[in-house]
């Protein structure tokens, strides 16, 4: 598929695209169905992109300086720094998503249940 600017595409076709998105990955029931369709819609390359964002995000919100998570994930500061960036002065999804990810991984460990 081509690529076209976002800035080249009329604002309520834009609006409409992502609003149909969102509104696909939030009727997805499970983590099983969710993981079916992003792996019909990402390579595992752009996949593993998006979870060590992620993996850096969580890494910053306990802390971590950005050598640590330079050295440990083998990534550029100004990766880390794009991340930061987000977490600072995004929508906050990166810092409600992690929340409750940590959240279900504390049931899940309290439950006894395989751990995701």
């Amino acid at each position: 598929m081509s690529r076209k600017k976002p800035e080249k595409i009329p604002t309520k076709e834009r609006q409409q695209l992502l609003r149909e998105f969102w509104t696909t990955v939030s009727l997805l029931g499970d983590v099983d169905e969710i993981q079916r369709f992003f792996r019909d819609l990402f390579s595992e390359t752009e996949a593993i992109m998006f979870a060590r964002r992620l993996k850096i995000a969580k890494l910053l919100m306990r802390g971590k300086s950005y050598g640590a998570i330079e050295r440990d994930m083998k990534v550029s500061s100004a990766t880390i720094a794009s991340v930061h960036a987000w977490l600072d002065g995004g929508f906050g999804g990166y810092i409600r998503g992690i929340q409750k990810l940590e959240s279900e991984l504390r049931r899940q460990k309290h439950s006894g249940q395989p751990q995701v």
